[in-house]
């Protein structure tokens, strides 16, 4: 074509002024969506002939372009194959476990409530009555069985809820500090059979944050309880809040606080440190009967990710855990109004 010619001349000039370069290829009209390519190639060249050689290679370049591109497609459909099957094993063998888990404090229950059951039918022939100690210690075993039983439960409706609900999140502005000391005072009585110390490093002067109270505290309660389930008698958990500079591009908040949570426990394998955020994946503590069937931190990312924060682990095994929450001093326009989630956390 006519406006192609200053190219081609162009190619010209640089071939024969170039005795390394034999070959070029080189972009000339465009017809639709394709663009058309030749290989131009200089075959003799004296100062009155030049002898070239014009190859249409369109086809030939849009035959790789096409390969390259099933190439990425089929390496990104084989990742997401893999990705599924690892993902469907480990929800496979989570269900695994979570029955046997709803076995034992239903078998639990059945077994304790019939012997009582057996019991007072015996009084109630003649036979000697049942002492109200041994009465105690089997309602006792059939409330225990029943909170767990109902904590599992809970834990799956909320997964549940997670993957496939939407619920309006109720945010408004919340003072930190006075949050995170309530929820250390509903713990105390348990750290202090544990011999724990809980050490609460907080600011004097408020930090209000917008946020989903109930939410938030559904988190916090949960770090707590796992740092208080790992660590050991006489340990320290030391609670801490504070203010971090923002990155720029971070909802534009002026203010990013972080909330973190160490203990001196039994720590996490660092392989596992984001592992043990996903759905259905259980970290080894949790698979050698330390407790747990690791629903809790998944709920919990969640929960700090449409608060538009972020949730880290930090662990060395056998020195402790840190778990660092990091959230913004606002939400952005439209937040709180639907979001993939629904806890059945209250505050008191």
């Amino acid at each position: 074509p006519e406006h192609s010619r200053p190219r081609i001349i162009q190619a010209f000039d640089k071939l024969s002024s170039d005795t390394d370069l034999q070959t070029l290829e080189l972009p000339l009209q465009k017809t639709g969506n394709l663009q058309t390519w030749v290989n131009i190639s200089l075959i003799d060249y004296c100062s009155d002939m030049i002898t070239i050689s014009l190859n249409d290679i369109t086809h030939k370049l849009l035959n790789e372009q096409l390969k390259i591109q099933f190439e990425e497609q089929r390496f990104a459909l084989k990742t997401a194959r893999e990705r599924v099957a690892s993902s469907d094993q480990a929800k496979k063998q989570f269900l695994a476990n979570m029955s046997h888990e709803m076995r034992s404090p239903l078998h639990s229950i059945l077994s304790f409530s019939a012997l009582g059951k057996e019991k007072i039918e015996q009084t109630e022939d003649g036979q000697r009555p049942i002492p109200c100690e041994k009465l105690g210690q089997f309602f006792q075993h059939i409330h225990t069985s029943g909170e767990r039983l109902h904590h599992l439960l809970t834990n799956l409706l909320d997964i549940a809820e997670l993957e496939s609900g939407r619920v309006n999140y109720r945010f408004d502005q919340c003072d930190l500090t006075h949050l995170l000391n309530r929820v250390v005072d509903q713990h105390s009585c348990v750290m202090m059979d544990k011999k724990i110390v809980a050490a609460v490093d907080t600011p004097a002067e408020p930090l209000v944050a917008e946020i989903d109270p109930s939410r938030l505290m559904q988190v916090l309660n949960n770090l707590l309880e796992n740092s208080i389930k790992y660590s050991p008698p006489s340990s320290t958990i030391t609670v801490q809040l504070g203010t971090v500079t923002p990155p720029q591009t971070h909802n534009n908040s002026s203010h990013i606080y972080e909330i973190a949570v160490h203990d001196e426990g039994i720590g996490i394998p660092t392989e596992e440190t984001n592992s043990i955020f996903e759905s259905f994946v259980e970290g080894s503590h949790t698979q050698n009967g330390a407790g747990g069937k690791g629903l809790g931190l998944a709920i919990c990312k969640q929960i700090v990710k449409d608060h538009h924060g972020d949730i880290l682990c930090h662990s060395t095994p056998g020195q402790g855990t840190s778990m660092i929450i990091r959230l913004p001093e606002r939400q952005p326009s439209g937040a709180g109004k639907v979001f993939p989630f629904a806890s059945t956390a209250q505050i008191a």
